[in-house]
């Protein structure tokens, strides 16, 4: 398992370039790297069509509404 250095403090760069912690340093697990084959299809293909409609319903109900304004003009 790999540890990632965590400061509970303020991290200072010293004069010679090396880090310093004000606090104290511990380790902390550090997780998995993200992998794209975690990611279920289906859902991913939910969430976007989700998040189209989200975005277009409104578009195209502006959309609408200018050509009624239009067509009263």
């Amino acid at each position: 398992m790999k540890y990632s250095p965590i400061c509970d403090g303020n991290i200072i760069e010293n004069s010679d370039g090396a880090l310093a912690c004000s606090g104290s340093w511990f380790t902390q697990p550090a997780y998995v790297p993200f992998d794209m084959n975690q990611i279920d299809p289906v859902l991913a293909t939910m969430l976007f069509t989700g998040g189209l409609f989200l975005v277009f319903t409104p578009w195209i109900t502006a959309l609408g509404f200018s050509y009624i304004l239009k067509m009263i003009k």
